[in-house]
């Protein structure tokens, strides 16, 4: 937006540098009535500017706790204050801010005006609240295939010698099985922190879809039989080639088709068609499982989301994370399909 404009007095000069800082400003006379109000203020409170200026502060900045500055006379030495607070904007939405209040005193060191400043960090409060979810779900997650890990590994300690060959057999299998859970959750655990670091690039070249996904129907093919589950490559023409960053590419539709098949039933199908459009590749990958609740759809890509399929409470993960990040980073997008006991498809978009 071009905020160019001219400044003819001191007062323009005054409103001018208030719009443009990336704040909420509001100017308190000592009779409570707003005196100053910017742009950014507007976008919090809802209020326009023409609304608010003029009115009791307290009608426009509904605080819980109020906003209360601090009094010099009470805190001597201190004249700026700070608290965590909530704000009820005109449209009655509750939007959590950091507020700073200061009194400005004049000439003679009287007080003049109070002075509030603040920012919405509802953004902020939902990435903390990501990152404790993501410490939280890896830490169970570990814990929980360290804990079986360790019992049968007391257990062949301690029987060794006598167990049968079977019994030994299925043991190491469960315990080969939670060391892939903990490879897979460590894997996507590094690969989101790494595609999180600013100024990653990526190793783009001309990449073949028709050999990433052949490959990994290769590999996922012996997991598919072993529960009966048919795997489908469809192919309408001949697949374009894609700039991309062929290992982050394999990584992102490995996790799609790990997701595909730990939803799947049992003798249940999985097919990967590709298609194109003038501009984009077009992966799709669809299961025939339960399907997502339409009120988790929109979080299926944050890391940890948990969702209810089947009655039951599941944890996404953090591949799908991964996933839209790295197509992201390609210049694509990736988006969900899917209605209750009609499976899903997750369908992936990429520029040729």
């Amino acid at each position: 937006m071009n905020r160019s404009r001219k400044i003819t007095s001191n007062r323009d000069y005054h409103e001018f540098v208030i719009n443009l800082l990336p704040v909420a400003i509001v100017e308190v006379q000592s009779d409570r009535s707003i005196t100053a109000f910017n742009i950014r203020a507007s976008e919090i409170t809802g209020y326009r500017p023409a609304e608010a200026i003029g009115r009791p502060y307290n009608d426009i900045l509904s605080c819980t706790p109020p906003a209360v500055p601090v009094n010099p006379a009470q805190a001597p030495g201190r004249s700026v204050q700070q608290v965590e607070t909530t704000l009820q904007s005109k449209h009655g939405e509750t939007v959590p801010i950091m507020l700073n209040s200061a009194i400005i005193l004049n000439e003679d060191e009287k007080p003049d005006h109070t002075l509030y400043v603040f920012q919405d960090i509802s953004r902020i409060q939902a990435l903390e609240r990501e990152r404790r979810n993501v410490l939280s779900m890896v830490s169970h997650d570990m814990k929980s295939s360290v804990s079986v890990i360790g019992g049968f590994v007391k257990l062949l300690l301690r029987k060794a010698d006598t167990l049968k060959k079977d019994k030994l057999k299925q043991h190491l299998s469960t315990m080969h099985r939670e060391l892939s859970k903990m490879e897979t959750l460590t894997n996507d655990f590094l690969e989101l922190s790494r595609l999180a670091e600013p100024g990653i690039s990526l190793n783009k070249q001309p990449v073949s879809l028709e050999k990433i996904l052949r490959e990994l129907i290769q590999a996922f093919t012996p997991k598919c039989e072993s529960r009966g589950i048919h795997l489908e490559l469809k192919i309408d023409t001949r697949p374009p080639l894609v700039a991309a960053d062929a290992l982050g590419l394999h990584r992102a539709f490995s996790n799609l088709l790990a997701n595909a098949l730990k939803f799947s039933p049992d003798n249940g199908i999985i097919t990967i068609t590709v298609g194109k459009t003038d501009a984009h590749a077009i992966i799709r990958f669809t299961d025939s499982g339960p399907g997502i609740l339409p009120e988790d759809i929109s979080g299926v890509f944050d890391s940890f989301h948990q969702g209810r399929i089947g009655g039951k409470t599941h944890g996404f993960g953090i591949g799908l994370a991964v996933v839209k990040s790295v197509i992201e980073q390609h210049g694509g997008r990736v988006r969900v399909e899917s209605r209750p006991e009609q499976g899903t498809t997750f369908a992936v978009l990429l520029p040729i």
